[in-house]
């Protein structure tokens, strides 16, 4: 076994209860929990008192864990509508202690206040006040971050989303070229839509991990909200709009709609700490960002802590929303999140509205309709025309189903006159349709006519046709 391995680094719960008692004087029963850097225990002691105990990996920085601790103590003074943990000092009044672990290694033994709550991760289905709580949770973090700064927190980080082209050293251990394809495509979308705006992005130390396991709820009666944020081991100084990202991220997860939940998410956060629309521009790209580190490392994982299964709980649902955004255009997702911040959402509409009110447009026609007969074609489910799934279950069917139709129904009518052209027009199911000056619906039960003759005979004999404008 490697002396770095995940099996020789891990501290048994007998271990943690005697630094429970030699560095804080608490008689406490430890309780092994989950994890990615430190090795943390939950303490109980005969009292009822809950803590949080926390021992470092071999060699971690002194200065990276005194960040951690001003960090919080900063927060504990900023009336925050939730909680987060308070540092716990040292019998010598230290926020740490440095020990020797049995293998002679170096590591540091920190306590906090424990948290109650339930891991966000545990409710389903999430609402979309919890979805918007979520979001407003990581709004009231940056708006009281705004004023914190601390010589660690600026470094370069891997799990900060702008750091995501880092992530390219990985793909080799990525397992499929599908995968390695859709890589490719955000880190390239990084470099076409966040990279040019960067210089112009708010900047904060942020939490930087509001993923589904460090926020924590509790539930009422009606309703589930957030009750408190943990683990502020991935603070770092970067794009403020990445504390947003990260959120998304993971409240997209498990989603049959990433891009609904999203938005509740944008909605929580900007009711809070208003948002700028630079930032919406970026924000689906740094979604994507956050995402590609977090399989890109989850692939790294796999080979280098196989037994730390810990390293793999987001890696496939991570990919699955990677592919849901693949197929979302940036600039709808941009209009979608002006949207949940209450702006007109497409950013252009103000300039054409100007363009329009300057001048005076000219339209000419797309196609020429005067002296032409108008028949619809009606591809709605509610519509008489496509019938059941056979007949539009693939392309050809699709195909097949049409020319029927015209077979049927148009070519009779095309035969009324040599100046006579069909021109087919396609409506929103249950729409209604003005022909003759009379209006009918296509119902649901139209759908399985048994053939397009029948379609025609509810049609006026001689249709009108339009003028030509």
């Amino acid at each position: 076994m490697s002396e770095m391995s995940f099996e020789s680094l891990q501290i048994s719960t007998e271990l943690a209860e005697h630094f429970a008692t030699s560095i804080y004087g608490l008689r406490a029963k430890a309780k092994a929990l989950t994890g990615e850097v430190d090795f943390n225990f939950l303490l109980e002691t005969p009292q009822g008192e809950r803590y949080t105990l926390k021992v470092s990996r071999p060699n971690t920085s002194k200065i990276e864990l005194s960040f951690q601790a001003a960090m919080m103590d900063y927060l504990a003074d900023k009336s925050l509508p939730f909680q987060v943990p308070s540092v716990v000092r040292t019998q010598r009044k230290r926020w740490g202690q440095q020990i020797i672990d049995e293998a002679g290694r170096e590591r540091w033994v920190r306590l906090q206040k424990w948290i109650e709550g339930d891991e966000i991760i545990e409710v389903n289905p999430r609402d979309q006040k919890l979805l918007k709580s979520w979001g407003a949770t990581s709004g009231y973090l940056s708006k009281a971050l705004q004023g914190f700064d601390h010589p660690h927190a600026h470094r370069h980080f891997r799990w900060d989303p702008s750091q995501v082209l880092d992530t390219r050293a990985l793909v080799k251990y990525v397992q499929t070229e599908d995968q390695k394809a859709l890589l490719e495509y955000y880190w390239d979308l990084f470099l076409e839509e966040v990279e040019p705006l960067r210089a112009d992005l708010r900047k904060s130390v942020n939490h930087n991990d509001s993923h589904d396991r460090n926020v924590l709820v509790q539930r009422g009666a009606n309703e589930v909200v957030v009750s408190g944020v943990i683990d502020f081991g991935d603070a770092v100084y970067t794009e403020t709009i990445n504390e947003l990202a990260i959120a998304c991220a993971y409240a997209c997860m498990g989603q049959a709609d990433p891009l609904r939940a999203a938005y509740w998410v944008v909605a929580g956060y900007n009711a809070v700490f208003p948002l700028q629309p630079n930032e919406l521009k970026a924000l689906l790209p740094l979604i994507g960002a956050r995402l590609v580190i977090t399989v890109s490392i989850a692939a790294q994982n796999r080979v280098s802590e196989p037994e730390n299964a810990y390293l793999q709980v987001s890696d496939e649902q991570a990919w699955e929303v990677l592919r849901f955004f693949r197929n979302v255009s940036p600039a709808f997702a941009e209009m979608t999140f002006r949207e949940a911040c209450g702006m007109e959402p497409c950013p252009k509409r103000a300039f054409f509205n100007h363009w329009l009110k300057s001048t005076t447009p000219v339209f000419s026609n797309v196609v020429k309709l005067q002296g032409k007969t108008i028949d619809l074609l009606d591809l709605s489910v509610g519509g008489p025309v496509l019938g059941n799934n056979s007949q539009y279950a693939s392309g050809k069917a699709m195909h097949r189903t049409i020319f029927r139709y015209r077979t049927h129904f148009c070519l009779p009518l095309q035969r009324r006159g040599p100046d006579t052209s069909v021109h087919f027009c396609f409506f929103r199911p249950f729409r209604p349709l003005r022909r003759h000056k009379k209006d009918f619906w296509f119902s649901k039960s139209q759908a399985n006519l048994s053939s397009f003759s029948a379609f025609a005979d509810q049609l006026p004999v001689e249709p009108v046709a339009p003028a030509d404008t």
